[in-house]
């Protein structure tokens, strides 16, 4: 997993607002998969890259975080 922190507060370029990123990140060869996590503006984007012959069913996996998230808050709040 590789982690790329970005800037805190939000960016502009000839007055327009970069309203946000999206990581990219290539497979290496012989990698199943690589999962790339980006922030931005106090928003964070999750990438998943991965090999389509080894793991065929990958939309599965970009399921997992947001489930994991969601029982995470169920802690906090109790």
């Amino acid at each position: 997993m590789v982690n790329v922190h970005g800037p805190d507060r939000p960016l502009y370029w000839n007055r327009a607002k970069l309203e946000a990123t999206y990581p990219a990140q290539l497979t290496a060869f012989g990698g199943v998969l690589n999962i790339t996590y980006a922030s931005y503006a106090g928003t964070t984007n999750l990438r998943f890259t991965g090999c389509r012959d080894t793991l065929p069913h990958m939309q599965r996996i970009a399921g997992y975080p947001e489930e994991v998230l969601d029982q995470s808050r169920g802690l906090l709040v109790s």
